[in-house]
């Protein structure tokens, strides 16, 4: 009877820990328009499939964080990983380096560039 015990709690443990598994995410960072230099555009982090909905996102512009971000509520899909979005308006110059920032599940932050065609 114990060792019945025993494996219901190993089986138990098993399956708590697989619905545990850290998925890091996807990130694309662009534009809503075409990229026209120094005119108004919004730039865009979108962050999608990571678990658990532990995330710090921040958009950088030569890499000083740009301020009056919009961050959007995180959502979850079917499968229970999450998606979010940040995004902001601003004007883009030929010479700048966008980045979205990004800390996942307290990880060490991972930096994104936004393609400028250049």
């Amino acid at each position: 009877m114990e060792t019945l015990k025993i494996l219901a709690l190993a089986l138990l443990l098993s399956v708590v820990t697989a619905d545990m598994i850290i998925k890091p995410p996807y990130v694309s960072v662009y534009t809503q328009e075409a990229i026209e230099f120094g005119k108004m555009n919004h730039i865009i982090c979108y962050a999608q499939g990571f678990y658990p909905p532990l995330i710090d996102i921040k958009l950088k512009k030569n890499g000083d964080e740009i301020p009056n971000c919009r961050k959007d509520e995180l959502s979850f899909k079917p499968d229970w990983t999450y998606y979010t979005m940040v995004s902001v308006p601003s004007t883009i110059e030929a010479q700048d380096k966008i980045e979205c920032e990004i800390s996942h599940n307290q990880a060490p932050p991972k930096k994104y560039s936004l393609d400028t065609g250049l």
